[in-house]
């Protein structure tokens, strides 16, 4: 299993356009509904391993805080965020 690399088998598809907290967040969840006051979706499994796996692909340690990813994002763009070879195992620098 090591050996193998990350793969998303269920995605929503690549988002052409940068992404506010509350439209990322959005996308963490299947609901057609908007979260409990208070509840955020980077508290739920799928966020906890968001958060895990996906900070060091941007040049990020493992379990940035949520304001520090957005941030990373943000300053990227989604444009670069979704570059097909950030995917490949090599972090962004």
């Amino acid at each position: 299993m090591a050996e193998l690399g990350l793969a998303d088998h269920h995605c929503h598809g690549v988002i052409r356009r940068d992404l506010d907290r509350p439209a990322f967040e959005a996308m963490l969840t299947e609901a057609d509904y908007a979260d409990a006051a208070g509840v955020t979706m980077f508290g739920s499994q799928l966020g906890l391993a968001l958060r895990r796996w996906c900070p060091p692909v941007l040049g990020l340690p493992p379990h940035a805080t949520v304001r520090e990813y957005q941030e990373r994002r943000d300053t990227l763009g989604g444009e670069q965020v979704n570059h097909v070879g950030q995917w490949s195992g090599d972090p962004v620098r």
